[in-house]
């Protein structure tokens, strides 16, 4: 209305402040109904008073759809639009003495992560009018404030050192339920256009540049202390004391990242502050810290030799022996984050606690927790090792592996959460595919790669599977289908055969499962009787299926699965496996477990499906 009601010579001295705050509203507001409103009032000024400044380019850019997802507002479009220095500054002091005061911590990350993006394209400015400011509130009484500008620190750091790629939301549009439920016309509005293409190549150059020297001497001794500082305020105690701490992890990865030299002062302080997050009982803590330590000992593990090993050895003889399981679970975590260097001087002892940590005690000192974090540890030293040019594992190394993983698949540990171990399942499954990925991999690029994989191995990997494949959780039942899937597109090519493997192909490959999709996708058509509309787009939004993929984040899983996770569709598939005789114990252990679960449905499907398999059998 209020770009019908004025002429444009009337109002073309206010213009400038208009287009800035309808883009802050459109781009940077928590709502998805303000982004889209201010960008129809933007698009309405454009074409009625034409003096915004890169209007139309902008519209192109900024429309309905790319609006819509909020960590696509933020992290893709608010870059392109703040390249017009007519937008830039109003930008970046909207996101650092606003948006990262807001109430919503996912949102405070997010204005974080996009001041990491617009930093290399004005880093003078960002450098020396935002960054100090925002130091000075990282010591500030308000949680919400202080927490804030620490994130907003710690991802300035990283995008003025040239790793703005490395912001903390990089991860964070990953397997998006509305993505998924975007029609394919709606995917390509979606997609990059002209103006968008141009400033991206422009962009990868300027993103990579180091511009850590524009931060000035005293602000930048300041964001080192930082993590002192906070200590000695006592900010890890009470209220807020555990946001902090991520926080404060997240600042010691940016530094670490993005090169800086610390003093053995400070070495030491960022290692005992670490120390202390990874040993926390909380979960998110943990992961924070673990994180930090990734690139912690990647940066400095020849800065201070020593200390370092101090620091390991402290892991190495705590991590199997502490009663305390928050202290078990962390220093397991920790032993995958440490740089190969370190590992590889005392690779046996790692190996040895990991084991250790991955068997089933009959005590009270007893976590499944432990065991998750333990295999996993496992897989990923061992897939980093065997992706190294010098070779300093063996097959005793990777035969070891498969049957300390084989091992977990046992755990059926049962505690007041009911079926604990299915977690244990789960990570065991995701890391055997993982080996076998690597292995595939490396068969690929050598023939003659001196690590082995014997066809029974890898049949009993695929038997493992097939058994959780046909039990009762409907979590872990995805988690295995949609790895089986994966294996049989991405990881059996250079593997060696195994009993039935055409069989097993002939369900898991990706054309039969684009059929099965199809087959179950017009089952629910027919059934719900919907309309034409709703028909054109994909059932994804409506399913069972994405919301427990979401759930369960499935790591490594590329492109579309199967409702691996719904009994009426899995059951019909499985069963008849049993009629080969390399499968019939482990499909029949599962379907047990299946058939005589208390679930209905899980009982129901499952019965009906062996009776089906057992009359036509005869």
């Amino acid at each position: 209305a209020f770009a019908r009601a004025y002429d444009p010579s009337l109002i073309k001295d206010y213009m400038l402040g208009l287009a800035q705050h309808l883009l802050i509203v459109s781009l940077f507001d928590r709502e998805v109904n303000c982004r889209r409103a201010a960008s129809a009032a933007f698009q309405e000024h454009v074409g009625r008073q034409g003096t915004f400044p890169h209007g139309i380019d902008i519209l192109t850019e900024a429309d309905y759809f790319t609006l819509g997802i909020r960590t696509n507002a933020y992290l893709k479009v608010a870059p392109f639009v703040a390249h017009y220095e007519e937008y830039f500054n109003e930008f970046v002091d909207h996101l650092a003495f606003v948006q990262l005061k807001n109430w919503d911590p996912e949102l405070r990350k997010l204005a974080a992560a996009t001041l990491s993006l617009l930093a290399p394209i004005n880093p003078e400015y960002v450098a020396k009018k935002v960054l100090p400011k925002l130091v000075e509130s990282c010591l500030n009484e308000s949680l919400l404030i202080r927490h804030g500008a620490i994130y907003g620190v710690s991802e300035i750091i990283l995008g003025l050192a040239g790793k703005s790629h490395m912001h903390c939301c990089v991860n964070i549009a990953k397997d998006s339920i509305f993505l998924k439920s975007l029609s394919q016309n709606e995917r390509k509005l979606m997609k990059a256009g002209e103006y968008m293409g141009m400033f991206k190549e422009k962009y990868a150059q300027m993103r990579k540049k180091n511009n850590r020297d524009c931060i000035e001497k005293p602000v930048f001794d300041e964001i080192l202390e930082l993590v002192s500082k906070i200590d000695k305020a006592r900010l890890y105690r009470g209220k807020g004391g555990e946001t902090m701490r991520n926080g404060v992890c997240r600042l010691v990865e940016c530094v670490a990242n993005a090169g800086i030299k610390l003093n053995n002062t400070l070495l030491k302080k960022y290692m005992a502050t670490l120390d202390e997050c990874i040993t926390k009982p909380i979960d998110d803590i943990q992961l924070s810290a673990e994180n930090a330590l990734k690139a912690f000992s990647e940066h400095y593990h020849e800065e201070n030799k020593k200390e370092f090993e101090t620091f390991v050895q402290k892991f190495l003889s705590k991590a199997s022996t502490d009663p305390n399981v928050a202290v078990t679970r962390g220093y397991t975590r920790a032993l995958s984050c440490l740089s190969l260097p370190i590992l590889k001087g005392c690779l046996d002892k790692v190996f040895t606690v990991l084991e250790e940590n991955c068997t089933i005690k009959q005590n009270e000192s007893d976590d499944a927790d432990t065991r998750k974090f333990a295999i996993g540890a496992y897989d990923e030293i061992l897939n980093r090792l065997l992706n190294e040019q010098e070779l300093i594992v063996d097959t005793k190394h990777v035969e070891k592996f498969f049957d300390t993983a084989f091992n977990l698949m046992r755990d059926y540990t049962t505690d007041k959460r009911g079926d604990i171990g299915s977690i244990v399942r789960e990570a065991s499954m995701y890391s055997i595919v993982n080996t076998l990925k690597t292995l595939n991999k490396k068969y690929g690029e050598n023939k003659d790669f001196p690590i082995k994989l014997s066809s029974e191995t890898l049949h009993r990997c695929v038997l493992v599977l097939l058994q959780q494949l046909v039990e009762k959780i409907d979590r872990t039942r995805l988690v295995a289908g949609s790895l089986l899937q994966n294996l049989v597109d991405n990881a059996l090519d250079n593997l060696p055969d195994f009993p039935r493997k055409a069989e097993i192909i002939a369900i898991f490959n990706k054309n039969n499962i684009q059929k099965l999709l199809k087959q179950e996708q017009d089952r629910l058509a027919k059934e719900y009787s919907l309309n034409e509309e709703i028909k054109s787009k994909t059932f994804s939004s409506i399913s069972t299926q994405q919301v427990s993929i979401e759930e369960v984040n499935l790591k490594g899983v590329e492109g579309f699965v199967y409702y691996w996770n719904l009994p009426h569709c899995v059951f019909p598939l499985i069963v008849p496996l049993l009629q080969y005789p390399e499968y019939t114990f482990h499909v029949l252990v599962g379907l047990i477990i299946s058939v005589g679960g208390l679930t209905e449905s899980i009982s129901k499907h499952s019965y009906q499906a062996l009776m089906d398999y057992l009359s036509y059998a005869g």
